[in-house]
């Protein structure tokens, strides 16, 4: 993933998996190459993700399909939300305390000649109450990661796991 966060920051057009149009010159040689799907796998987050989401079902549901027993779904459901949300809130809470101290910079992405969306990350000030707020509720149930981006995955996670349970 972080892969996958790197390209698309330096190369976003890459992010569509097609070759540049043809008017945008290339910096390199092997931009054309990166850019065929069976290169983009490699760094194709999406694909990462969902691969994740596929393997987590089967652990979550492997227990209960070996012993029939609808207690272990229970447990599962109790424990989801303190197992995926504590680790995340304390990124979110890292990022906040990042932020406070001044050092991320996305102003400087420009001068990389990247891509545009990282200049619009981490830009609004965020009290202390309020990371904590995003890291419990707002990133897991609202799915608010202005604070932490590469949190877009755990709303689905946790309310996926969830449904899955219950199913």
């Amino acid at each position: 993933m972080l892969l996958a966060h790197i390209l698309l920051a330096l190369f976003p057009y890459l992010a569509h998996y097609s070759p540049r149009a043809g008017d945008i010159p290339q910096a390199h040689w092997w931009e054309t190459y990166l850019s065929l799907p069976i290169f983009t796998v490699f760094f194709n987050g999406n694909f990462a993700v969902s691969i994740f989401f596929v393997l987590s079902g089967y652990v979550l549901t492997k227990k209960f399909f070996e012993t029939d027993d609808i207690r272990v779904l229970r447990k599962g459901a109790i424990k989801r939300y303190p197992r995926l949300v504590i680790p995340a809130a304390f990124s979110v809470i890292f990022a906040w305390s990042l932020m406070s101290l001044g050092w991320i910079r996305t102003d400087l992405v420009p001068k990389l000649q990247g891509a545009g969306w990282p200049t619009s990350q981490y830009r609004t000030v965020y009290t202390f109450q309020e990371a904590l707020w995003n890291g419990f509720v707002g990133a897991p149930i609202l799915n608010d990661i202005a604070l932490n981006v590469p949190l877009w995955t755990i709303q689905i996670e946790l309310f996926g796991s969830l449904f899955l349970f219950a199913a």
